[in-house]
């Protein structure tokens, strides 16, 4: 009975350990899409004021 416990948990906490693996992927990964939408907006932004200083 004993090993078998042990096998149990053993199990239980990798299991949690890829789950909190897979959520800090997740948050990884949000964190480079918003990233690279604030260097696109960026890329917009100065395309924007480039064409407004050469037409004023």
């Amino acid at each position: 009975m004993e090993g078998r416990r042990k096998k149990e948990e053993g199990r239980r906490k990798k299991q949690e350990g890829r789950r909190k693996k897979s959520k800090k992927e997740e948050g990884r990964r949000k964190k480079e899409e918003g990233r690279r939408e604030i260097t696109t907006v960026n890329c917009q932004l100065s395309t924007v004021n480039s064409q407004l200083s050469t037409t004023y």
